[in-house]
């Protein structure tokens, strides 16, 4: 055998290990969705109370971002497919207490909570894994198409899942529905079973002493540092965390601004225009991979979405927000796909772990803040600036319309043009447009071996 056919073997052998990791964690994707959805309608009938019903996310969103930097350890020092399994049984075990507290008839609010964070406790580090496995099992030209890809089916999952779960659950209940997500899990583990994943040897860049001389300290502080010592990935990490605070809030904004001039079967058919505008991505950059250059795509697709945010807020009306959300959530595979085939191709594979905690930790952060502040601008500030009589109602009236709902169509164009400033800065910042440039790749040789379990 030559040379170009072992290599042309072991790309093979690395796209069929990918495919059978993706669709283990697709699957896996599904069934968690499917339980967040159930759960939610559960403790929503139950309390009748939007608080606790909103509580349900948070505790699955905040020990994701807390335990971070810990996770990022485990999934440098460990062997990622280890974790990836430990991860999903860990989460299996959670929805199986769930299940057995519902079945005795002792399930608790607060039992869910608990339960949900414990889940998520074992997630973080199984998806940090995941991320940090795809390049190696992916040649550098293919990022961008292997990210794609996780990101659309991703997406079909949780645009699905809730839909399948909102049929299932009047006819087998809460109980089947548990049923089918430890099914999922089941899947999940059964495919990482079958698979090798490459070893990621120790990298040149050496953050402190050697990996086993650094104390917990310096372990937990590795990624930020060698981000810290980027400016480039240091003013990307800003980027997207403006960016990601723009988006949380739009997703807040979004049903009350279609409900305030619409019926929910039309906020309806929006949504599912959404979920097809980001299926219709993912689909299109699966396909294309996307240009060669990450921050071309970063760049169109913010200038895509930020165009339509401005738009949307305009004017209540329902074919207008429709194509706004269709062509903004289109951009969303773009965006993400090229920042983390960016970030994969230019982080060593021994730190990736480390960096992506650090990277996460920051720019999630502004996932709870928008959820925290978008709600009571909208109705303490923007909705009586554009009531009958308000300060601004006059002046933007004949743009926005008077009246309910025109606070928050006020405030997501303000959110557009503060996503178009976002993209300005972007620009003008060398260290950020030039990113790609200044840093080198990670070199292949890193992944050379089959990693034993």
């Amino acid at each position: 055998m030559t040379e170009s056919d072992r290599t042309r073997t072991t790309m093979t052998t690395k796209l069929r290990t990918f495919l059978i990791l993706w669709s283990g964690q697709v699957v896996s994707i599904f069934g968690t969705s499917m339980t967040g959805f159930a759960l939610g309608v559960w403790v929503f009938q139950t309390t009748g109370s939007v608080t606790r019903f909103a509580l349900i996310s948070f505790s699955s969103a905040f020990p994701a971002i807390v335990l971070l930097p810990a996770s990022g350890i485990i999934v440098d020092r460990f062997n990622r497919l280890r974790v990836m399994i430990w991860g999903d049984l860990g989460a299996a075990l959670g929805t199986v207490a769930i299940a057995a507290l519902l079945w005795l008839g002792y399930l608790e609010i607060w039992h869910i909570y608990v339960l949900m964070a414990f889940a998520s406790a074992f997630s973080t580090p199984q998806a940090l894994a995941f991320d940090a496995s795809i390049p190696l099992l992916v040649d550098r030209q293919q990022l961008g198409r292997a990210n794609a890809l996780h990101q659309f089916g991703a997406g079909i999952a949780e645009t699905a899942a809730p839909l399948l779960a909102g049929l299932l659950v009047v006819s087998i209940g809460l109980e089947g529905i548990i049923l089918i997500d430890v099914a999922t899990f089941v899947f999940a583990v059964m495919t990482l079973l079958i698979i090798r994943i490459p070893r990621h040897e120790p990298s040149v860049e050496k953050i402190g002493k050697e990996p086993q001389q650094e104390s917990l300290k310096q372990r937990l502080l590795a990624g930020w540092h060698f981000i810290r010592s980027r400016p480039g990935l240091v003013g990307l990490m800003f980027y997207f965390f403006s960016l990601n605070f723009t988006r949380t809030a739009v997703l807040v904004l979004l049903t009350p601004l279609v409900l305030s001039f619409a019926a929910p079967t039309e906020l309806g058919a929006v949504l599912a225009l959404g979920a097809a505008g980001m299926m219709t991505g993912g689909i299109l950059m699966a396909a294309w991979g996307g240009p060669e250059r990450r921050m071309t795509s970063i760049y169109a697709g913010n200038l895509l979405y930020s165009v339509m945010l401005i738009l949307g807020g305009l004017r209540p009306n329902i074919t207008l927000i429709s194509v706004a959300a269709f062509l903004m959530l289109l951009t969303s595979p773009f965006i993400n796909s090229a920042v983390q085939a960016l970030w994969q191709s230019k982080v060593p594979f021994d730190l990736q772990g480390r960096v992506f905690a650090a990277r996460r930790m920051f720019t999630w952060s502004a996932v709870p803040l928008g959820y925290l502040i978008s709600g009571p601008l909208s109705d303490r500030l923007f909705e009586p600036l554009m009531a009958e009589g308000g300060a601004l109602a006059g002046a933007l009236g004949p743009i926005f319309g008077v009246g309910p709902g025109r606070g928050v169509g006020l405030f997501l164009t303000l959110l557009g043009v503060s996503a178009l400033l976002t993209l300005a800065a972007g620009y003008l910042h060398p260290r950020i447009r030039l990113v790609e440039d200044e840093l080198p790749d990670v070199s292949r040789k890193e992944a050379a071996d089959p990693e034993r379990r």
